[in-house]
């Protein structure tokens, strides 16, 4: 019972910033994925990805509404490193 009032009272204080959220879809070059990510990962954590797919060469990353533009511009910018990088947006 205690864990019950305690837990409804946590949803209630703490709700989750953001239920939206944007999902980019990035298809590489299986070779690139381990490079790809890491880059990602520490480039100010703009991104939440998920290499769930990496052996077919495809990257889901997590955005929250306010990072897409920041996001977009890292990735048009990893363009120049990763020619073959295809970006797809996918709002929610």
């Amino acid at each position: 019972m205690a864990f019950e009032k305690a837990l409804e009272l946590l949803r209630k204080e703490f709700k989750p910033p953001y239920r939206d959220c944007v999902i980019i879809r990035v298809k590489i070059n299986v070779e690139n994925i381990g490079l790809f990510d890491s880059i990602v990962e520490n480039s100010g954590r703009c991104c939440l990805p998920s290499t769930e797919k990496a052996n077919h060469g495809e990257i889901n990353l997590f955005v929250t509404p306010h990072l897409k533009e920041e996001t977009l511009k890292l990735l048009n910018f990893l363009k120049s490193v990763f020619p073959e990088l295809e970006i797809y947006v996918e709002e929610r």
